[in-house]
């Protein structure tokens, strides 16, 4: 199977894991003390890295992939 259809099965198992951890930071950064700002800090950078590793670990890797496949 090439890269493309292994990403396109890992879509799902990805996405659901990527959502947990989101939800669970999101739970960090809503329901903590109105002063807690490392808290608060480290709950958005953990949603904004996760967001974005995901979108780069399905869009971007297999472009890559299928680059260097087309290459040799």
């Amino acid at each position: 199977m090439d890269r493309i259809g292994g990403t396109l099965r890992r879509v799902r198992p990805i996405l659901m894991a990527s959502a947990t951890t989101v939800m669970g930071a999101a739970a960090m950064v809503l329901f903590s003390e109105p002063d807690a700002t490392i808290s608060n800090a480290l709950g958005f950078t953990m949603i904004g890295g996760v967001l974005s590793s995901t979108l780069l670990v399905l869009t971007v890797r297999p472009a890559l992939y299928k680059l260097f496949e087309q290459g040799t």
